[in-house]
Order: structure tokens, then sequence, then C-alpha cells
């Protein structure tokens, strides 16, 4: 396994924006295994796919387009994200942050956690609002862990809310970093 600290010489913010560009190119364009599966043993001589609002025979309406791939199998179209930021814009939000992940500000993001496969503590840039791109002024810095369980909920307060049952009001600390 190559040393991915290396690859970025070491510098964690370019190995976030490697990550931002992935997920840009490839967000929710995994296969469905329910509904997807359901509509390939219905549906096994589509060869076009299905257009967004086609409604599914679960009675849903498809919010985008279905494709076929080179396999048979059905996946979804891939929803570009814009990209306005760089490692440089990254580097600029996590000191702003202090260096404390943006939801659970009292804990303190250790960056060299991105360069640990799988790390649920890495730090991973998260969209305030998901419907937007990794736009300047729409993106914080957080864990893994706190980005994939966020997912794509919108609901700031809700959210914050949890937080707060989860782990209790944040004690104020005087020294970041």
């Amino acid at each position: 396994m190559k040393n991915s600290k290396n690859r970025y010489g070491g510098n964690p913010f370019k190995a976030m924006m490697k990550n931002v560009n992935l997920c840009s190119r490839t967000a929710n364009c995994k296969r469905d295994t329910g509904v997807v599966t359901e509509i390939i043993s219905e549906h096994k001589s589509i060869r076009n796919g299905f257009e967004q609002g086609t409604i599914l025979p679960n009675g849903e309406e498809l919010t985008r387009g279905l494709k076929v791939s080179k396999s048979g199998g059905f996946y979804r179209d891939i929803k570009k994200r814009d990209i306005n930021i760089d490692h440089i814009y990254l580097e600029k939000q996590f000191k702003k942050q202090k260096g404390m992940c943006y939801w659970v500000p009292h804990y303190r993001i250790d960056l060299n956690q991105i360069f640990i496969a799988n790390s649920v503590l890495a730090p991973s840039v998260d969209r305030l609002d998901g419907d937007e791109g990794y736009v300047k002024g729409n993106v914080v810095i957080t864990t893994r862990f706190v980005n994939l369980g966020r997912n794509r909920d919108n609901d700031e307060v809700r959210f914050r809310d949890f937080l707060d049952e989860m782990f209790g009001k944040p004690v104020k600390i005087e020294k970041y970093i």
C-alpha cells in the first residue's frame, strides 16, 4: 500500500482536496440495491434507462435518471458538484475554525488522520447545504465520522440538537492548537 502522506507531500489539505474532487465526480452514483434491483427484475429488456421523473414500482418518483451500464445493470446519473475551492482555502477554513470540528467544536481535529486509510477521525470537507457544491462559504472541516453521520441532512438546528444531546453542550476551550 502506498503511503498517501508521501503522495501529497505531507500536506493534509491537498489530500482533502483529492477527496473533494473524487466526491464531486461520483457523488450518489453507486448502485441502489433496493429500488434499482426491483426495476431490473421487472424491466430486464430496458436499454436506455429511465428518465428523471419516472414513477417507480414503489410509487416514488425518480429524482435523477437511471442509466444502463455495459454489464446490463442500472446506475444513477452522476450529479456533478461545483467546486471553487482549493487546498489553500481549506487550510484557511481550518485555521478559521481554530483546528476544531465545525459540528463538535470542542473536538480538535488531527490532520494526520487523513493519511490513515478509513480513519473515522480523518478531517473531512462537509457541505453545509447538500444541494450546493464545494464552493466558498458552503464548506466546513469536520471529521469523517460526523460527515458520514450527517449525510444529506440539511437541517442544521436538528443536527446540532442531536449532537448536544449526544455529547452535551461543548465546554469553552482556551487553547486550541
